[in-house]
């Protein structure tokens, strides 16, 4: 399948795929349905020959939320359906349609930050419980902020192994 690993909301999406068990020619068309958290993108395919063509305007994309789908390809001819492919594709935002800038920070980053700030102070008093009008808060104990915010601190720091900005720092030795 040749859609490709990611692209920009806003930009124009044209490839053509070859499946030659389901040429384009006989009738079979081509679908892509792309998913994540409660979206869900249909793109079609027409005949080029044998070929389906894929080919989606900027005037549709730029209505996508970007983030990560997971894709799912299949081809379809009267009563036969038949899936042909499967993986992920990001979908990267327009920097032109962004008004208030962009947050890319991971959840695990956001938290952390989170944490932080709360231990630095800034995100308000140090009462740990009140009650108004029927409804009650609690907030979280030093320790438990503490113990969040290392919990979250080696999340982000996994993905930014993962990712290649920060080298492992796992030594490993052995002695003979």
């Amino acid at each position: 399948m040749n859609i490709p690993a990611s692209f920009t909301a806003g930009d124009s999406l044209a490839y053509t795929d070859s499946l030659s068990d389901y040429p384009a020619s006989s009738g079979w068309v081509l679908s892509y349905v792309l998913v994540k958290d409660g979206t869900q993108i249909n793109i079609s395919s027409s005949a080029d020959g044998d070929d389906h063509s894929v080919s989606v305007l900027a005037s549709a994309t730029v209505l996508y939320d970007s983030g990560t789908y997971h894709w799912q390809a299949f081809v379809t001819k009267t009563t036969e359906r038949y899936t042909v492919g499967t993986g992920i594709v990001a979908i990267n935002p327009d920097f032109a349609t962004q008004s208030t800038g962009l947050d890319d920070r991971s959840h695990a980053k956001k938290v952390l930050d989170a944490l932080e700030a709360v231990i630095e102070g800034k995100a308000g008093k140090d009462i740990t419980s009140y009650s108004i009008g029927g409804r009650s808060v609690t907030k979280m104990t030093p320790e438990e902020i503490l113990m969040w915010r290392d919990k979250y601190r080696a999340e982000y720091r996994k993905e930014q192994v993962a990712a290649g900005n920060v080298t492992s720092n796992t030594i490993k030795v052995r002695f003979v």
